[in-house]
């Protein structure tokens, strides 16, 4: 029982550490959206081919935006997510 208490533990830590890895990572490009947006304030299209080329980067960037908010959702609804790696369970 507590060999398999154990495996348990060391698979949950390499969780939590693929977790926050994952969480980190969405947080990144998140941050890169934002400053792409902030850069996309400044630019003055000066063609109908670039207001197209700009209006269909902002409709990719909502679309971006709207899959991490999915994955934040997910990862708040997830069991562990909340937990940290210094947790003691039970035998």
């Amino acid at each position: 029982m507590q060999e398999l208490h154990n495996n348990y533990r060391k698979k949950f830590d390499e969780y939590l550490t693929l977790q926050k890895k994952c969480s980190s990572g969405v947080n990144h490009q998140r941050y890169r959206l934002k400053a792409i947006v902030n850069l996309l304030r400044h630019v003055r299209p000066t063609t109908e081919a670039e207001k197209q080329d700009i209006a269909d980067l902002e409709k990719d960037i909502q679309r971006r935006q709207a899959q991490l908010t999915q994955v934040r959702i997910c990862s708040l609804v997830c069991p562990g997510i909340r937990t940290n790696s210094s947790t003691t369970f039970a035998v």
